[in-house]
C-alpha cells in the first residue's frame, strides 16, 4: 500500500484522535443516540462530553450507555502508528495482479488457532487480514459475525479495524456490535446466539484487519467441539494457517480431508506443556462458481477438528439421553391406541405412527445442533404437541419402540457437512434420523418435514453416511440412493385442438419422494392461495392458457401418492399458416440448456438427489387435418444420464412421450459432454414445430 501525503495523514490523524476519545453511546429514552465520553454520573445527572462539547442530562432521560472498550491498536491513526508485523506484512506484500484477477476482495492473511486444555476449555482464536477488491464485496469484508451458545461459550472481539487506500486507520464503534438471538420466535429452543459487528466506510482498496476469540467453558460428547475449516473459497488466499495447541493429557481428534496430493501434511512440535499442530498453506487461488457446483464439503480441503470423544462414547450419553427424556406419559399409550387400529404389519405401523407424528406435531424450524443434540423430555414434547427435528424423531422411536417395531435412532450427514468418521462428532452428522427394519425391509425414516412419504430422506442426505446408536454402541451405515423413479414426477396430458388454434385439455400428475413436498405445501394454503398457484400453473403450458378447473388429491395423506388434476383452455395456440397448416409447438414442455454453455468444466455438474421424469401428451387433431410435419425422434442415453422422446399417430391422435432419467448425484467432468447432449437435445425438442395439413 502507497502512503497518501502528509497533508492528508494529518487531516485523518486529527478526526481520528477525536474519535477514539468517543467510544462511549448513549442513549436517550425519546430514541437520540448521543456518542461521546462518559464523564461523571451521581444520583441526578450524567455528564457525557462530546465533540460538541460537554452535556448533562438528567438521569430519566437515558435509557442506556455502553462503554466503548479499547482494543489492541485503538491508538494507531495512520498507517505510521502500526507496529503490528503481520499486518505490516500484509501492507506491504507485492502481489501479481493475475492473481487477484476476477476476484470481489482477496484474504491477505487467515490464522485459526485451536487450544486444548486439560481442564475442559477450548479456546478459539480467528483473525483475518482481507482487502476490499471491489464494490460488490464491501459488506462482505466489513460484516463478522460470531455464533455461539452463551450458557457455555464467551466471544471477544480482540480487535476489528480497517486501514483505508489514503492510510487513515479506522477502528470499531461500540454502537456497530449488536448480540442477540438466532430464534426469538421459539423461545422453547432459544440457545443459539450471534455477535455480529460491522466495520463502516469502507471503500475500495480498504484493507480490513479482524480478530476475534470464543472460549468454550465445557464440551462433552452431546455438547461437542466441532470445527471445520476449508482451504478454498471464493476470494484468493495468500497465507492461511491452521494451528491445533493440545495440552499434554488432551487428546483432540484432527482429520485431513480432500487433502490434495503434494500438499503439506501437519508439522508437529512437542514440548512438556503442549503438542502443537501446524498447517500452512500459501497463495491458494479462487473457486469460481460454476452453475450445479458441488457443496463445498466434497471438493475443499479442509481441516476438521473435535474435542476427542468416541463415538462409542457418543453413543453412550445419546442412550442415556434418550432413556432419560422418556418418561412414559399416559397419553402415549392412548395415541397409539388411537393409530393402530386394523394395522397388522409391521410397515402399516410405522406409517400410522408417522403420519401422526406428521399430522399432530408441529414442526419447529430449529435444528438439533441450533439447540441440543439431547431431546427434550416426552412429557413435554406431547404437551406441547411440537417439537424440533430431533424431539419428532424421539417421538416417533419412542411410539415405534412401544409397539414392538425394530428401529434405531441416530443421525445423517448431508451433502454440505464435512464428515470423517475418524473425527466423531455429532456436528458432522448432524440430522436426526431413524432406521428401520419393517417386514423384513430397511427404511431410513426422516422427521424433518411434514410433506415427505415414510422412507424418504431429505435430498441432501441421499448417499450420505449415518449413525445409529443402540445399547451395543454405534453403526455407521450408507444412506441408500433412491431410484430415479421414485424422486421425481410424471405426467399425462390430453388436449383436443380446435381448427381455429384453441384448444382444452385436462393435465393429471403425479409426484414422488422429494418432489412431493412443493405439492403438500398446499395442505396449508388458503383457496385464494392454491387457485392462484394453478393459474400459475396453466400459464406454465402455454402463456395463454385459462385454468377452467383443478383438483388436488392426496396431499394429506402420506402413504398415498399425492396427484394434481387441472383443466384448461387456450386461445391461440396454434398458428395458422395460410390456409392450408396449422402449426404448434408441444403444451407445457419447457426443457432448457441452462448452465451448459461453457464447452467444458472445472467442477462436477451436481445435485442433490437423483430424478426421473415421465410425460405423456395425447392430442387429438381436428376434423379435416392430418399430420404434414413430425419431429424426429430422440434417443440420447448414457451411463450418467439419458433423455428420450417419441411421436406416434393413433387414428385421429397425436402421441408424444419422452423420459429423463438421472441415476446419479453428480455428473463427473469426463462425461460433461454427455450431460450437455442430453440437456440440449431437451432444449430442442421444446422448441420444435409441429405441423398440420387440412385435406383437399
Amino acid at each position: 500500500m502507497k502512503k497518501p501525503a502528509a497533508g492528508i495523514i494529518l487531516l485523518v490523524l486529527m478526526a481520528a484522535m477525536v474519535s477514539a476519545q468517543m467510544r462511549d453511546v448513549l442513549y436517550t429514552r425519546d430514541g437520540e443516540e448521543v456518542r461521546g465520553r462518559l464523564l461523571e454520573i451521581d444520583p441526578e445527572a450524567i455528564r457525557f462530553e462530546t465533540i460538541r462539547g460537554e452535556i448533562e442530562f438528567d438521569r430519566g432521560e437515558v435509557l442506556n450507555i455502553t462503554l466503548g472498550k479499547e482494543r489492541v491498536g485503538d491508538t494507531w491513526r495512520t498507517i505510521d502508528d502500526i507496529d503490528d508485523e503481520i499486518l505490516l506484512e500484509a501492507l506491504n506484500k507485492e502481489v501479481p495482479n493475475d492473481f487477484f484477477a476476477g476476484a470481489n476482495y482477496a484474504i491477505l492473511y487467515e490464522s485459526i488457532r485451536i487450544e486444548f486444555r486439560l481442564d475442559g476449555t477450548i479456546e478459539r482464536t480467528r483473525r483475518r487480514i482481507a482487502q476490499v477488491l471491489s464494490e460488490g464485496a464491501k459488506d462482505y469484508v466489513a460484516v463478522n459475525e460470531i455464533y455461539f451458545y452463551p450458557d457455555i461459550e464467551i466471544p471477544e472481539i480482540i480487535h476489528a479495524r480497517s486501514v483505508s487506500p489514503l492510510g487513515q486507520v479506522l477502528h470499531l464503534d461500540e454502537s456497530a456490535i449488536e448480540r442477540g438471538a438466532i430464534n426469538p420466535y421459539f423461545p422453547d429452543y432459544d440457545r443459539l446466539n450471534i455477535l455480529k459487528y460491522a466495520l463502516g466506510e469502507m471503500a475500495v482498496g480498504t484493507i480490513v484487519d479482524v480478530s476475534e476469540r470464543t472460549v468454550r467453558k465445557t464440551t462433552s460428547p452431546l455438547e461437542p467441539f466441532f470445527l471445520s475449516v476449508p482451504f478454498y473459497s471464493s476470494a484468493p488466499v495468500l497465507h492461511l494457517e491452521v494451528i491445533i495447541l493440545a495440552e499434554t493429557g488432551t487428546d483432540p481428534a484432527f482429520a485431513e480431508v480432500n487433502w490434495p496430493e503434494g500438499w503439506n501434511k501437519a508439522t508437529v512440535e512437542e514440548s512438556p506443556a503442549f503438542t502443537k499442530f501446524t498447517w500452512t498453506a500459501e497463495n491458494i487461488p479462487p473457486v469460481f462458481p460454476e452453475s450445479n457446483m458441488p457443496p463445498q464439503s466434497l471438493y475443499s480441503p479442509a481441516i476438521l477438528v473435535a474435542e476427542g470423544a468416541g463415538w462409542d462414547e457418543i453413543a453412550a450419553d445419546f442412550t442415556t439421553a434418550v432413556k432419560d427424556a422418556d418418561d412414559s406419559p399416559p397419553r402415549i399409550n392412548q395415541i397409539i391406541e388411537r393409530s393402530l387400529p386394523g394395522k397388522k404389519s409391521e410397515t402399516a405401523k410405522a406409517q400410522a405412527l408417522y403420519s401422526w407424528v406428521c399430522e399432530e406435531m408441529g414442526n419447529i424450524p430449529v435444528n438439533a445442533y441450533s439447540y441440543s443434540f439431547s431431546p427434550k423430555k416426552l412429557s413435554q414434547i406431547i404437551a406441547k404437541q411440537s417439537g424440533n427435528n430431533l424431539d419428532r424423531t424421539f417421538l416417533f422411536y419412542s411410539l415405534a419402540k412401544r409397539v414392538g417395531l425394530d428401529v434405531r435412532i441416530g443421525f445423517a450427514s448431508t451433502h454440505e457437512d464435512y464428515f470423517a468418521e475418524s473425527v466423531p462428532s455429532l456436528f458432522s452428522a448432524p440430522s436426526p434420523l431413524i432406521m428401520a427394519i419393517l417386514d423384513g425391509e430397511r427404511y431410513f425414516i426422516d422427521l424433518t418435514t411434514d410433506y415427505l412419504p415414510m422412507g424418504a430422506v431429505g435430498k441432501g442426505m441421499a448417499g450420505e453416511p449415518a449413525v445409529f446408536f443402540d445399547g451395543n454402541g454405534f453403526h455407521s451405515v450408507s444412506i441408500a440412493k433412491p431410484q430415479p423413479e421414485n424422486e421425481g414426477k410424471s405426467s399425462e396430458m390430453t388436449v383436443l385442438l380446435k381448427a381455429n388454434g384453441t384448444i382444452q385439455g385436462q393435465l393429471h400428475e403425479k409426484f414422488y419422494g422429494n418432489s412431493q413436498e412443493d405439492i403438500r405445501e398446499f395442505r396449508f394454503a388458503s383457496q385464494d392461495q392454491i387457485q392462484q398457484a394453478m393459474g400459475e400453473r396453466a400459464a406454465e403450458i402455454h402463456p395463454s392458457a385459462h385454468l377452467d378447473g383443478w383438483r388436488l388429491q392426496n396431499i394429506d395423506d402420506l402413504d398415498a401418492v399425492p396427484e394434481l388434476f387441472l383443466e384448461f383452455s387456450a386461445p391461440d395456440f396454434a398458428v395458422t399458416a395460410g390456409e392450408k397448416y396449422l402449426a404448434f409447438k408441444l403444451p407445457g414442455i419447457h426443457y432448457s440448456s441452462w448452465g451448459t454453455g461453457a464447452s467444458d468444466r472445472i467442477w462436477p455438474v451436481w445435485f442433490d438427489s437423483p430424478y426421473g421424469e415421465q410425460n405423456r401428451i395425447t392430442i387429438e387433431l381436428p376434423a379435416g387435418y392430418s399430420l404434414y410435419h413430425l419431429p424426429s425422434a430422440i434417443d440420447v442415453v448414457f451411463d450418467s444420464v439419458g433423455y428420450s422422446a417419441n411421436f406416434s399417430q393413433k387414428r385421429k391422435q397425436l402421441v408424444f412421450e419422452d423420459e429423463y432419467r438421472r441415476p446419479g448425484l453428480s455428473i463427473p467432468t469426463g462425461m460433461y459432454s454427455d450431460y450437455r447432449a442430453c440437456k440440449s437435445a431437451q432444449a430442442e425438442i421444446s422448441d420444435k414445430w409441429l405441423v398440420l395439413e387440412k385435406s383437399k
